[in-house]
C-alpha cells in the first residue's frame, strides 16, 4: 500500500515537472506532503524549485498551479518594485534638502524672534 503511495506520488509529481517544462518556467518541483508544515507551498528562487506540502493530489495540483501563476507574475511586479523604490528615493531626497534648509535657517530666525522677543519686553 505504501510502495502503491510512493509510485502514484512520484507520476504525479513527473507530471507536475512536465507541466513546468511546457509552462517554459525552468523550474523543477518537489511533492512533500507534510501536515507539519502551514504553507500548501513555496519557491525556492535560488535553486529554482517549487516546493509542495499538501497532502492531497488535488490540493497539490492547486498549490503548484498557484505558485506557477507566480512566477509569471513576477516580472511584471518588478516594475512595481521599482517605481515604488523610485518613489522613496524621490520622496526621501526631497525631505533630506527641506530639513537641511530649515537647519540652515534656523540659527538667524532663532536670534530674529529673540530680538523681536527682546524688543517687545522694552515697550
Amino acid at each position: 500500500m505504501e510502495g502503491d503511495r510512493d509510485t502514484n506520488m512520484n507520476e504525479t509529481e513527473s507530471r507536475m515537472h512536465t507541466l513546468l517544462e511546457k509552462l517554459g518556467l525552468g523550474y523543477s518541483v518537489k511533492w512533500m506532503p507534510s501536515e507539519a508544515v502551514k504553507e500548501h507551498g513555496k519557491i525556492l528562487q535560488t535553486e529554482k524549485t517549487i516546493l509542495i506540502f499538501d497532502m492531497t493530489e488535488e490540493e497539490a495540483w492547486h498549490t503548484l498551479i498557484h505558485e506557477a501563476l507566480e512566477l509569471k507574475i513576477q516580472p511584471l511586479l518588478g516594475y512595481y518594485r521599482d517605481l515604488v523604490n523610485m518613489l522613496i528615493s524621490f520622496i526621501e531626497d526631497h525631505i533630506y534638502k527641506e530639513k537641511e534648509k530649515f537647519l540652515e535657517a534656523l540659527p538667524s530666525d532663532f536670534l530674529m524672534i529673540m530680538k523681536a522677543v527682546e524688543e517687545v519686553k522694552e515697550k
